[in-house]
Order: C-alpha cells, then sequence, then structure tokens
C-alpha cells in the first residue's frame, strides 16, 4: 500500500463547526451523524489517522480518528480546510463534501529541508524539496501547503509557489465603519503589490496581499485615545492575537495628522499606523488608503523616501515612496519603481532628453524644452505641474513641503528597482517580534520609527 496525504479546501467542510479556541475536546461527545469518516481504498476504517482542522480564521488543531475511523469534528461556527495523514491508502467520507481534495503521494517520508513537507509531497506540490521556504516570502512550504496545528496559514490562502504577506486592519472606533479598510481598497493595495516584476514559481507576478479588515477573525476597532508615543510599548503596535504575531504586518488607522502631525509612520517591524481621513469620496479614499498604506508597508519592507536612500523627492523616482508621486496615488497610477529612469545630473540638467512619458520636460518652467544644460535643485518640487503641486500640498500637507524644500545641494540624482529590496525585505520581516522595537532589513535596530 501507497501512503497518501489528503489535503481538503472548502468554504463550508462542515457548516456550523470550528476550532475551539481553547482547545479542550469534548470528553463525551454528541454523536453526529455527519461526522468524517476516514476509511481506506476498500471502505474499511481507518484508526489512529491524524486529522487537521482548521477553522476560517486560521486556527488549527489536530483530531485523531477512532476504531470506526470516525472523527468527531468540534462544535463551532465553520471549518474551512483539514489535512489528513494515514499510513495507507485512504478515502475521506462525508456528505455533502465541498471543495477540491488534493491526494499526494507520501510514500517518501523523508524532509530533506525540513519544511514539514516531504520529499514525495513536494514532488507533487511542485515545491523545492530542497529549500525550506520555495517562494522565498518568509513561511515555510509546510505552513503553505497543509494545515499544521496551532496556526495555518494555507486557511486564509497562503500558496507555497506564490508569495504572500497577511496585512491585519485595525481603526479607530470613533470612525465608525467609515474607517474601515473595505473591499475597495483591499483590491487596490493588492493590485499594487502584483504590479510587479518578481515572478513567483507559479507564474504569476508580484505578491498576493491577504487583507484581514474583521472578516477572518483579525481587524477590529480599537479603543485608544492617545497614538502619538512611539515610544514601547505602545498598545496599538502589539494589538494581534499572539499566534499571528510572527507572521501578520499590522496597519492601524487612525486620526495621526490631527493630533501627531503626521499622515502615516512605520515602525520597521511590520506595525504601521495611518491617517484615514475619512471624509474624502469613498472612492477617492480607497486610492489614498491604499497608496499610503502601501508606502508605509514600504517602509517595513526596507525602502526609504529614496528607495535605498532618503534623498527625498526625486522627479526620476516614480515610485509610491517619494513625495513628489503622492498625487498620483490618487490617480491610481503610481506603484513601486521599477528602476528603469536614468539618471538626472542636477548641475547639467538637459530637458530634451527622455523623462517618463515625455520625449523632453520643461523642469524650470520657462516655456521651452531646452537643450542647453542648465544647473537647478530639483528636490524642492517646483518641476511637477502646479495643479499636481497644489493637490500633494492638500493631501500631505506641510510635512511634504518641508520634505521637498530645496538643499541647495546639487547631486545625481538616480532611479532605483524596488521590487529586489521588497523580495529581500519580505522574508527577512516575516517571524520577526512585532511591534517590539524599529528595525530595518537593511539598517538595523532604528532610534525611531519612519515617520509619514
Amino acid at each position: 500500500m501507497s501512503r497518501f496525504l489528503v489535503i481538503i479546501s472548502t468554504l463550508a467542510i462542515v457548516a456550523g463547526c470550528t476550532v475551539p479556541k481553547d482547545k479542550t475536546p469534548d470528553p463525551n461527545p454528541e454523536p453526529d451523524p455527519d461526522a468524517l469518516v476516514v476509511v481506506d481504498v476498500d471502505g474499511a476504517p481507518i484508526a489512529g489517522a491524524s486529522v487537521v482542522v482548521a477553522d476560517w480564521t486560521g486556527f488549527a488543531v489536530s483530531l485523531v480518528s477512532s476504531d470506526d475511523g470516525t472523527v468527531q469534528l468540534p462544535v463551532g461556527e465553520r471549518l474551512v480546510m483539514m489535512t489528513v495523514d494515514a499510513p495507507d491508502m485512504l478515502a475521506v467520507t462525508r456528505q455533502p463534501l465541498k471543495g477540491p481534495v488534493t491526494l499526494l503521494d507520501d510514500s517518501d517520508r523523508d524532509d530533506s529541508d525540513g519544511d514539514g513537507v516531504s520529499n514525495g509531497e513536494e514532488a507533487e506540490l511542485g515545491t523545492d524539496p530542497e529549500v525550506a521556504d520555495t517562494d522565498s516570502d518568509g513561511i515555510n512550504d509546510g505552513d503553505e501547503a497543509k494545515v499544521i496545528e496551532g496556526f495555518a496559514p494555507v486557511a486564509l490562502g497562503a500558496n507555497p509557489l506564490r508569495r504572500d504577506m497577511f496585512v491585519e486592519l485595525d481603526w479607530w472606533s470613533e470612525f465608525g465603519d467609515s474607517g474601515r479598510f473595505g473591499s475597495g481598497a483591499q483590491d487596490l493595495l493588492n493590485a499594487t503589490f502584483r504590479d510587479s516584476s518578481l515572478k513567483n514559481p507559479d507564474g504569476t507576478f508580484g505578491i498576493e496581499v491577504h487583507v484581514d479588515a474583521g472578516e477572518f477573525g483579525g481587524g477590529t476597532a480599537v479603543e485608544v485615545d492617545e497614538w502619538c508615543d512611539y515610544s514601547e510599548p505602545n498598545p496599538l503596535r502589539f494589538d494581534v492575537a499572539p499566534e499571528r504575531r510572527s507572521l501578520f504586518f499590522h496597519v492601524t488607522m487612525v486620526p495621526l495628522r490631527e493630533q501627531c502631525g503626521h499622515r502615516g509612520i512605520a515602525y520597521a517591524t511590520r506595525s504601521v499606523m495611518v491617517d484615514p481621513i475619512v471624509q474624502q469620496d469613498a472612492g477617492v479614499r480607497d486610492l489614498f488608503w491604499a497608496g499610503v498604506v502601501a508606502h508605509e508597508l514600504g517602509h517595513t519592507l526596507g525602502l526609504s523616501h529614496g528607495g535605498d536612500e532618503e534623498v527625498n523627492c526625486k522627479p526620476n523616482y516614480p515610485s509610491l515612496m517619494n513625495y513628489d508621486y503622492l498625487p498620483m496615488i490618487l490617480m491610481g497610477s503610481v506603484s513601486f519603481s521599477r528602476g528603469t529612469q536614468p539618471p538626472i545630473d542636477e548641475n547639467a540638467i538637459v530637458e530634451s532628453q527622455p523623462f517618463l512619458v515625455y520625449p523632453g520636460y520643461d523642469f524650470n518652467k520657462d516655456g521651452k524644452i531646452s537643450s542647453t544644460p542648465y544647473a537647478m535643485d530639483l528636490n524642492d518640487g517646483t518641476w511637477m505641474d502646479p495643479a499636481l503641486a497644489e493637490m500633494l500640498y492638500s493631501v500631505a500637507g506641510r510635512d511634504v513641503e518641508e520634505a521637498c524644500s530645496s538643499s541647495g545641494d546639487l547631486t545625481v540624482l538616480t532611479d532605483h528597482d524596488d521590487w529586489p529590496r521588497i523580495d529581500r525585505g519580505l522574508p527577512a520581516a516575516v517571524g520577526l517580534p512585532l511591534g517590539e522595537g524599529n528595525w530595518s532589513p537593511w539598517i538595523g535596530p532604528l532610534d525611531e520609527p519612519v515617520r509619514e
């Protein structure tokens, strides 16, 4: 007989069931005519089969089949995924059984990379048996491929062949539902991280962002009166369930601008705060939220306002990390930069050279495109269209105006490819203690969080 592993995924394997959070089984459960039954190919019950079930929040617990192959499932809200492991070829019976079933040949029990997925399973999944994290997102293949007791990212959509990032979003209770990060903003945030040059093992591109703004038992309204104290411990930095803290990025939406003078703050250990500006039109608000949250998450992944440097407001760095491009957030036309723009020497600016989508650009606003080199400080925002500049300052306020003010230094400004840094920053950030200290993947410990 071959050994097989069965992974079942559905939105309602057991309607009305969930894993008990105290993990305390009922010693005398009521008989359930629809209980799970594990049998071999001949229909004989398999005793001692391991069944791990996960509920809609990703919480998972192990169960074992009895002598007649029955597994008494816990009572509660609902289960979404299970993994069944038994010594022989097996089948799982329960009617109605909904959702896709994955059957993996598990004859080769060796686990060369120690990721919780055997070599035989990895061969069928398409993951690398010599690399514990095939897609390089900081989450082991085992956690992304099957339900493992404790917490199961796979139940929330993790995939071992595609980069995944999990984000929990809380919001100030006084905002009500208007301060909640809804589906429109979530779709835009996901689109930002998918618009990438990073190719995944399954052929897709970018990072799949899994947002929990209360839909999966995580995000919630928070009742706090003070959030401007950046010193530890700030309760907003730890408002995530313990089993999620090594995996989830945490975003809290509070009125920072009014009380703290900032639109956003990034604690580099995967925790950020964002001012939601709830009075905006819903469509504009979603664009703003997605852009600012992506900006702050970019800081936690190791990006500065100039990409790999803190030189802000570079016209040839078309990234949402750059304050000069904040207006583009409201147009839905800016993401992370791919580093394709040529350098600009502020001591010898030639307007007739291609710039972004333009064959030439009038940086000094004298009404003509000049081929004669001249010197100009471009970091003060004056190169932009006046309407865009006005939008920039109205959206982001005085901090941007100060950050983009003329320094008087004339240097060579460079673009930056953000994606390789994001690619390295994601696995470096996942697994760190959430909110404990300020940390950057490239700088190390920070004295202060990154503001704006």
